[in-house]
């Protein structure tokens, strides 16, 4: 018998598999690969190529974990795309599953910033302190920003100050460049 297969054998062997999910486990098992490291390593490209519409197998069910996990991972993509009412449902779907963390406000929050929404991400902010979760440099960056490109130094030196004073979080260089860009452009350096 030949190693190798034709295209047609090819093409009836992953019409047995009812997922790709399940076709790529079983394919990369074989050769010795480990599905999960490789999906760390191109998170994107594995999240792209599985249709989230399809039924995931019995044999091979995604546990919890993974699908949560997963659930993130779009959540990150969306949020960089800007997409808010694909990260709403996608937080919503999150939140009806477990108790969302730190990374997936701090995604909230720069998505709404992104699309020039401060109210609701000062909003996200609200919720974040009211699940008791404590807000980092990541969860105050955005707004801070928003607000030294805008013009509007007041806010933004507020927000600056909360995050320092409030919640002790070290100011870094790029907080502190932002505060410095909304003095420059108030020209108000001196």
């Amino acid at each position: 018998q030949s190693l190798t297969m034709t295209d047609e054998q090819y093409r009836n062997q992953i019409k047995n598999y009812s997922t790709k999910r399940e076709f790529v486990r079983s394919f990369s098992t074989g050769f010795g690969v480990d599905v999960d490291y490789a999906a760390k390593i191109n998170k994107q490209q594995l999240v792209n190529s599985i249709d989230t519409k399809e039924t995931i197998s019995t044999k091979t069910p995604m546990s919890t974990y993974e699908k949560i996990q997963t659930m993130k991972q779009q959540l990150e993509l969306h949020s960089k795309k800007g997409e808010t009412e694909s990260c709403n449902k996608i937080f919503q779907h999150i939140q009806n599953n477990i108790k969302p963390d730190l990374h997936c406000y701090n995604l909230m929050i720069a998505t709404f910033c992104k699309k020039n929404d401060i109210i609701a991400a000062e909003k996200w902010v609200t919720e974040l302190i009211q699940q008791e979760l404590t807000p980092n440099g990541v969860s105050f960056g955005p707004i801070i920003s928003y607000f030294s490109k805008n013009g509007q130094t007041e806010k933004a030196l507020t927000w600056f100050k909360r995050m320092v004073e409030t919640y002790g979080i070290e100011a870094n260089t790029q907080s502190c460049n932002w505060i410095l860009h909304s003095f420059c452009v108030d020209n108000d350096l001196g």
